[in-house]
């Protein structure tokens, strides 16, 4: 059971389902820098920054190795500091002070940085003067080195007798001192240009929504992966190698269980199509193994197991077949409450009752060829009654009657209720939840069905969100246009079924009702052609 490959619509319904946290991380990072920002607005500014630079030329060929590093050192810093007495440390000098040289234009320009102009100024021609005193220091002990050099080297000089080799030997001894610093534009303080704050807010803004946004991509895959929902039918088809019988989209949650039947009269069409083009594929898949008991069964609890099972069997009831629906849940029953039958006698009282007739507990419906065999009082040890005798026997009846039953039971992860039934009957049907359904739930449930020799039917999709862009939206759209107003008569009875014993065509020669004797149309037996 390996998946074998993923749809991109999945990733799709991936966005879809978790949306809100999609845009939970970028909602809150923006509002986040927002607050922040008008927070800012209330506290005081920071004071201007002020900038001042003296220019500098160097003259010659260059004597010394780096003059930015000269610039930074103690001597010139101190000198400036002295000369000029600004009340600053030579640390902070050095950190306000930046020595930049330009290769090209031999250019040696000093900056200095300060929220007082006047002091960014002064600083800027302290260091200045201090660093050219500093050069011409170091050009004279060089041009006395090259004195005393020349001087030792005198008499060899005279021997050359040469005046143009004389001074091409001065020349290279003296070439590395004749370079020197000179001040070419003494320093002006100007303001720094400030980056507007509305400018930070909005940059700010940007990168917070889209850090958000891959934060919220991040948490999303993290969820999905830790879950391990069911994605999509085509995903259990493929992974499960299981027949999709259909997609019920979800309705609204309503307080009564009656208002869950969606084949009655004034429920969205667009429901009831779904349940009915299900049911008919059921019927279809069933007929094809001569299957007259089917089981429907969730992997897990809340998954609409019940209220899909009530539907289904409104629905088969209404292709000329006689239903029995069997509520086999003997924990929770919950099936007498879709149709308001009383519960008082059921499959437990049947199964107490050895040799109970077992068409007397069955109840009729509002719908016609349905009927409904209840629970019953609920039963301290309900594996007792459906591991008895009694219980095989009632399946075996309802083989031999010919009518279709559809048995709910509870979910086979919470009881193994449903994996005894499940022995009993010819066919199973699965629900698959697409909003809380997991692989690992579903996975498991098969597994348990494994032990016994029923054929599994396949699954049906449940509770499918209704999207705007979903797969399901130009159905829908089909059929409310439908059945909107002047679109045309309707069948008359229980959910758009014929009447019982009747039959409304669309039209008649006398532009009335004509009605035809349900004898003309014999009930359809599962397996007869």
């Amino acid at each position: 059971m390996k998946d074998q490959g993923l749809d991109l619509r999945e990733y799709l319904n991936v966005a879809l389902k978790r949306w809100w946290l999609l845009i939970l991380g970028p909602l809150l990072a923006g509002t986040m820098i927002l607050t922040m920002s008008v927070l800012n607005t209330d506290t005081p500014a920071s004071p201007p920054i002020y900038e001042a630079t003296t220019t500098l030329l160097i003259e010659g060929k260059r004597g010394i190795n780096s003059y930015e590093e000269l610039a930074m050192t103690r001597a010139v810093l101190d000198q400036a500091i002295a000369v000029g007495d600004l009340p600053l440390t030579v640390a902070t000098l050095r950190s306000m002070t930046l020595a930049v040289l330009d290769e090209k234009t031999q250019f040696f320009r000093i900056t200095v940085i300060s929220s007082d102009p006047a002091l960014a100024a002064l600083a800027a021609d302290g260091v200045a003067d201090s660093l050219i005193q500093q050069v011409d220091r170091q050009r004279g002990s060089q041009l006395a080195s090259v004195q005393q050099e020349l001087a030792r080297q005198a008499d060899f000089l005279r021997e050359l007798n040469s005046p143009e080799a004389v001074q091409e030997i001065t020349r290279s001894l003296t070439s590395n001192v004749n370079s020197r610093l000179a001040i070419i534009d003494r320093a002006e303080s100007s303001q720094l240009a400030v980056t507007p704050a509305s400018a930070n807010t909005a940059r700010n803004l940007a990168l917070a929504i889209f850090l958000g946004g891959v934060i919220s991509l991040g948490l999303t895959l993290a969820v999905e992966y830790l879950q391990n929902p069911l994605r999509s039918p085509g995903q259990v088809a493929r992974r499960f190698n299981l027949n999709h019988l259909g997609s019920v989209p979800r309705w609204s949650g309503a307080r009564r269980k009656t208002a869950l039947l969606v084949q009655r009269e004034g429920q969205d069409p667009y429901l009831s199509e779904a349940i009915n083009m299900t049911a008919t594929r059921l019927e279809f898949v069933a007929g094809s193994r001569q299957a007259r008991t089917l089981l429907v069964a969730s992997p897990d609890a809340g998954e609409g197991r019940s209220t899909l099972a009530a539907n289904l069997a409104v629905a088969l009831a209404s292709g000329w077949q006689e239903v029995v629906l069997i509520d086999a849940d003997l924990r929770r029953p919950a099936l007498h409450q879709f149709f308001n039958l009383d519960n008082r006698r059921g499959l437990s009282t049947l199964l107490s009752e050895a040799g109970a007739p077992i068409m007397a507990e069955l109840q009729s419906t509002d719908f016609p060829r349905l009927r409904v065999l209840t629970a019953g009082p609920t039963s301290p040890n309900p594996l007792e009654l459906l591991k008895s005798p009694q219980m095989a026997r009632v399946f075996q009846e309802l083989k031999e009657s010919g009518v279709l039953a559809l048995v709910d039971v509870p979910p086979l992860a919470v009881a193994s209720d449903g994996l005894i039934v499940a022995s009993l009957v010819e066919g199973i049907v699965l629900v698959a939840d697409a909003q809380r359904g997991r692989v690992g739930a579903l996975e498991s449930a098969l597994e348990y069905l494994q032990s016994v020799a029923t054929p599994i039917l396949g699954f049906v999709w449940n509770r499918v969100p209704n999207r705007p862009f979903g797969p399901k939206s130009r159905e829908r759209s089909y059929h409310q246009d439908s059945h909107a107003p002047g679109s045309g008569p309707r069948p008359s009875g229980s959910g758009g079924s014929p009447a019982q014993g009747t039959f409304v065509e669309p039209s008649s020669p006398a532009g009335g009702r004509a009605e035809i004797p349900s004898e003309a149309h014999p009930p359809v037996r599962l397996g007869q052609n």
